[in-house]
């Protein structure tokens, strides 16, 4: 009996030279040489028209379950999407909104304007309304060190006058909604949004972007001047009368808005409004030619 390990020792090795006998006949003995090669990493790119089911984030990484139709409910829609080069590209980190480098600074400046461009391609009129805004998203610091120096340029819409800095949800492509006429009552304090056949004393006209050089200076009048003078434009062409005539016959309100921080960064819009002050009317302005549309006062 204590010669069966010699026995079973005797067997194995009669296994393993079996092992090494000539391969079948169509095949070279090599088990590894066939399999494919596992696929590069893809780096996540996003692309205009892609719908969001999560607030935006300035950093986002590809998350499938993320990107939605639009038509099901979301909160930001991809107008845009750029890359960055030059100084910007060769940051060592993307350029945030934080960050206090005049590499990222100017980055977020130029990634903006573009955006500013780019959103109203998109959704080929204006994107300047009373609630949409752009907010630029970018890759993880992990990308970005692989080379990923995308921007994406995101609208959103927040609710007017709202300490609120979440986005509302909604369940419709941004470019199936046309504009439509905001009217709001600044007599109230609270300067509520109200239907444009309800008494009201101002009426959104139209936005626009402005160069830091532009930028007005809190106190100085003279600085403003420019700001106005292109509301005036707005509103002149929204009623539908010359320039003149609409300086003569009402003011404008010009309404600053993003965060100190996005101002610095280049996010500098103002939305406009023909302002009648203590007067008051039950329809809209636009388009009207000025008829029925009261005098300031």
């Amino acid at each position: 009996m204590r010669r069966a390990p010699a026995v079973l020792a005797a067997l194995l090795m009669a296994a393993l030279a079996g092992c090494s006998a000539s391969p079948p006949p169509g095949t070279d003995g090599d088990v590894g040489n066939e399999w494919a090669a596992l696929p590069a990493a893809v780096a996540y790119l996003p692309k205009a028209g892609d719908c969001y089911r999560s607030s935006w984030l300035e950093q986002d990484a590809r998350r499938d379950d993320n990107v939605v139709p639009c038509d099901s409910t979301h909160f930001a829609e991809t107008a845009f999407v750029g890359e960055f080069t030059g100084a910007a590209a060769r940051l060592t980190s993307p350029p945030s909104l934080s960050s206090k480098d005049p590499a990222a600074i100017a980055a977020q400046a130029t990634a903006f304007a573009e955006c500013d461009k780019q959103a109203t391609a998109y959704l080929g009129r204006s994107w300047y309304s009373l609630d949409t805004y752009i907010d630029i998203a970018l890759p993880t610091n992990s990308a970005w060190s692989a080379g990923v120096h995308w921007y994406r340029c995101d609208l959103g819409q927040y609710p007017f006058n709202s300490s609120s800095n979440s986005a509302a949800s909604r369940s419709k492509s941004l470019k199936a909604e046309p504009a439509t006429p905001v009217c709001v009552n600044m007599k109230n304090d609270k300067w509520p949004i109200v239907s444009c056949t309800a008494k009201h004393n101002t009426e959104f006209v139209g936005g626009f972007a402005f160069t830091p050089a532009q930028a007005p200076t809190a106190g100085t009048d003279a600085s403003w001047a420019p700001i106005h003078s292109r509301c005036m434009k707005l509103v002149a062409g929204y009623i539908g009368v010359s320039l003149d005539r609409a300086r003569s016959q009402w003011t404008d309100y010009a309404y600053s808005t993003y965060s100190k921080t996005h101002w610095d960064k280049g996010r500098r819009i103002m939305r406009c409004f023909v302002y009648i002050r203590n007067s008051s009317m039950t329809k809209s302005a636009k388009g009207t030619g000025g008829k029925g549309v009261p005098r300031w006062s």
